[in-house]
């Protein structure tokens, strides 16, 4: 997108926020990753493509810092503002959007945002899937839905395996790091594969991540 783009126009910059951002963000370093978005978002950015893509991946950026942060309802919102600002970034948005509703215990609501990502995510993005797949394994937990829910990680261990096998490297929503190996852990522990658990559980830690 960016190869015919001057290094001083707004998506060449928002880039480079973007990605520092990122960076804060696995760092825990939540509000100077937020700080990054605010800056991207406030770019001059035009009505034209690629800056609205950017700016709706700065939006998606907001969204999760605001998810870490616990503020659950601004993180919705800026979610729904990524997709009003590029549709192609719905799937994504719609799995923060879960997130979110999950963090707010509106589990039904959570559901069905899931359930719209599963929709659209394209096969390839196997963490992506995977991630939307534990949030509906956990939404129908919490509704006491447990049969079904097991079904949901049992799908959910199969994308991240996939993830692990055939890393997408176009896609970085969610990046095989500390947090994706506790996911993979609590839906094997969940599905009562203890010793993989535990394995996936050490490869968290090893990478820094705190439960």
């Amino acid at each position: 997108l960016l190869s015919n783009i001057a290094p001083t126009s707004p998506p060449f910059l928002a880039l480079v926020l973007i990605d520092k951002g990122s960076v804060l963000i696995d760092m825990d370093r939540y509000e100077e990753a937020r700080d990054l978005y605010q800056q991207t978002i406030d770019l001059d950015f035009s009505d034209e493509s690629p800056d609205q893509y950017y700016l709706g991946r700065a939006w998606i950026g907001e969204g999760v810092s605001l998810l870490r942060l616990g503020d659950y309802e601004d993180a919705q919102e800026a979610f729904n503002r990524s997709m009003e600002a590029e549709p192609l970034l719905a799937d994504d948005a719609w799995g923060g959007i879960g997130d979110a509703r999950m963090g707010l215990g509106s589990y039904e609501e959570a559901l069905q945002a899931y359930d719209t990502a599963l929709e659209i995510y394209p096969e390839s993005v196997n963490a992506e899937r995977g991630h939307a797949w534990k949030g509906k394994g956990d939404a129908l937990m919490a509704l006491g839905r447990e049969e079904e829910a097991l079904v949901a990680y049992q799908n959910a261990t199969i994308a991240y395996d996939l993830a692990i096998e055939r890393p997408d490297q176009a896609r970085q929503s969610y990046p095989l790091n500390g947090e994706f190996w506790q996911s993979r852990g609590a839906v094997l522990e969940a599905l009562g594969l203890e010793a993989q658990a535990e394995e996936a559980y050490g490869k968290a830690r090893e990478m820094g991540y705190e439960s």
